[in-house]
């Protein structure tokens, strides 16, 4: 009976442990089918070329309509994206952190037109945007590589294709030391 006991308690505790995983890994990716709106295809996906295409984020750049992640955010959180610890390790960013956040994300200036190919699990960090009822309205996963890759839900055409820039690549790891200095 004790043997039954144990092998049922250590398969309860693989299994916990199993689903833990599963779960944070879903957590911090993006398993998950992704619905484009008509209208944002309509005018974003629907070009012959790459030309046409940076025209038509260009001439989008700043519209309400289309800022990250367009509804109004009440609170921003950070994340380390790593195993099992990026929840424990998260920094809610005070409301001066927020502002400045939005202001840069939102700001086509931070980024380039390169292509970006890379998978959200190569991300170091994760940004996560929550309304007043703390439903999670955006996410940015963000790599601070080489690459310097962003990639956002929603889509946003200020962000370009999501490669920053060289100088939002300076201006975002001066927030992010700020940040991690609290």
């Amino acid at each position: 009976m004790k043997i039954l006991q144990r092998l049922l308690i250590s398969l309860l505790l693989i299994l916990t442990i199993g689903i833990t995983i599963v779960w944070d890994i879903f957590d911090r990716g993006e398993y998950y089918s992704v619905h484009t709106p008509e209208k944002e295809f309509a005018e974003f996906y629907g070009h012959s070329d790459w030309k046409e295409q940076q025209k038509t984020y260009k001439k989008n750049f700043g519209k309400d309509e289309w800022k990250f992640p367009r509804e109004k955010v009440a609170k921003v959180k950070f994340y380390k994206n790593t195993l099992l610890t990026s929840r424990i390790t998260s920094e809610k960013l005070t409301e001066n952190e927020t502002e400045e956040i939005m202001t840069f994300f939102n700001n086509p200036e931070n980024f380039s037109f390169r292509e970006t190919t890379w998978a959200v699990a190569e991300s170091d960090y994760i940004f996560r945007f929550f309304h007043q009822n703390d439903k999670e309205i955006g996410k940015i996963w963000l790599s601070t590589d080489d690459t310097w890759m962003t990639k956002s839900r929603p889509f946003s055409p200020n962000m370009k294709y999501g490669s920053l820039s060289e100088t939002g690549a300076k201006r975002i790891l001066e927030l992010i030391k700020r940040i991690q200095r609290k």
